[in-house]
């Protein structure tokens, strides 16, 4: 069992705080491209949440002029054999786009949207749920949905907002490592050892100068935590 939930069941008050800490503060998102939009559609509901919505998705030059909720229909979970009139309604957005000669709407389903707008769809609710109630959001692989000068506004955006709400991700794209972009002790490294066990530490700890380059550094294997390459030919490994 859980230590901390272990606590809280037993009543334990010194440790309720630190149990609510995690239960109400931390929130851990694991593959972008698996996260549910279910936050977003709720937050599309009132007016002004529809209306950060918008602002953030155009933000990354989407170019919506609306995103509708409607319903979609499917059949119920647990019926089988024969035919059946039962179906259960489900939520579905709409995207809504201006043509750019006529500024006649042009509507498309969520099958007919590029994964990316998806993707970043799913995580703008949960973006504005963080930023309004300062939560600490962990996202695995951050840039694997989203292009790499969307998460540049993501941290921009967050740097300048004036919440104490903090973003944690982990990503494999050197380009953010910026320090217009990141303070030196904002970036850590992970690296395996011998033991094929990881290792965490941060920037900071090569005192790298104002304007060096850091990605430059990073690839030619300064920092350490990159992998180790074998060439390849058609035959095998050379």
């Amino acid at each position: 069992a859980l230590f901390l939930s272990t606590a809280v069941q037993l009543n334990n008050e010194q440790l309720k705080p630190v149990f609510n800490w995690f239960n109400q503060k931390l929130i851990v998102l694991g593959a972008m491209h698996s996260l549910s939009a279910r936050t977003t559609l709720n937050e599309l509901k009132d007016p002004i949440g529809k209306h950060e919505i918008l602002n953030f998705m155009n933000a990354a030059d989407l170019s919506l002029a609306d995103i509708e909720i409607r319903p979609s229909y499917a059949p119920r979970e647990g019926l089988s054999g024969g035919l059946t009139t039962a179906f259960s309604p489900l939520e579905k957005p709409v995207f809504i786009h201006s043509n750019t000669q006529t500024g006649a709407p042009v509507e498309l389903s969520e099958s007919e949207e590029s994964q990316g707008t998806l993707a970043l769809f799913a995580f703008a609710g949960m973006w504005m749920h963080t930023m309004k109630n300062e939560h600490i959001l962990v996202v695995d692989e951050l840039d694997s949905s989203l292009h790499p000068l969307v998460v540049q506004h993501l941290v921009k955006r967050l740097h300048h907002a004036g919440t104490k709400a903090q973003l944690v991700f982990t990503t494999h794209d050197a380009t953010l490592l910026s320090q217009s972009l990141f303070r030196r002790d904002q970036v850590w490294f992970m690296e395996k050892d011998k033991n094929n066990a990881t290792r965490l530490y941060p920037l900071s700890d090569f005192s790298p100068r104002e304007n060096e380059a850091i990605e430059r550094g990073y690839l030619n294997g300064r920092y350490g935590a990159i992998p180790f390459l074998k060439d390849l030919d058609f035959y095998g490994v050379g």
